[in-house]
C-alpha cells in the first residue's frame, strides 16, 4: 500500500489517525509552483 510505503521511507507520517506528507523529505517540493521550502516550513504550525 501506498501510504504505509511513504510512512515507512519518511515521507509521511501520521498523527490522530490522520496520515500527512513530510515536505521536508522531498526537496523538490514547491518547485513547479515556484514556491520557496523554507517560506512554506516557516508557516507550518508545530504540534504542541
Amino acid at each position: 500500500d501506498l501510504i504505509n510505503r511513504l510512512i515507512k521511507n519518511g515521507h509521511a507520517y501520521e498523527i490522530d489517525g490522520d496520515v500527512f506528507f513530510d515536505i521536508s523529505s522531498f526537496p523538490g517540493y514547491g518547485k513547479l509552483s515556484g514556491r520557496d521550502i523554507e517560506k512554506i516550513m516557516s508557516g507550518l504550525a508545530l504540534p504542541m
